[in-house]
């Protein structure tokens, strides 16, 4: 519908319409709406998208985190060991 780019590594990928940004000083606020949905069929078990085997990620309070639990922190891909 929007023709983004997507991300082939990915499960899911949405296209989004932004309706809004807000400056939020290290970073912006995107408020938009979801206007398709891309899968992997490869996740769908009868019928429906398994979660589990997707592994999703959600990134909140300077983490990252999955639904087996804590993955990683904000900044780990450029922290050095000292």
């Amino acid at each position: 519908k929007v023709k983004g780019p997507l991300i082939q590594e990915c499960p899911v990928n949405l296209e989004c319409k932004v309706h809004e940004v807000i400056p939020l000083g290290s970073h912006h606020l995107f408020i938009g709406e979801v206007v398709l949905v891309h899968y992997s069929k490869e996740y769908v078990i009868n019928g429906r998208f398994d979660l589990d085997m997707a592994e999703p990620l959600a990134y909140g309070l300077s983490q990252y985190l999955s639904t087996a639990g804590l993955v990683g922190q904000h900044g780990d891909s450029v922290r050095r060991e000292r």
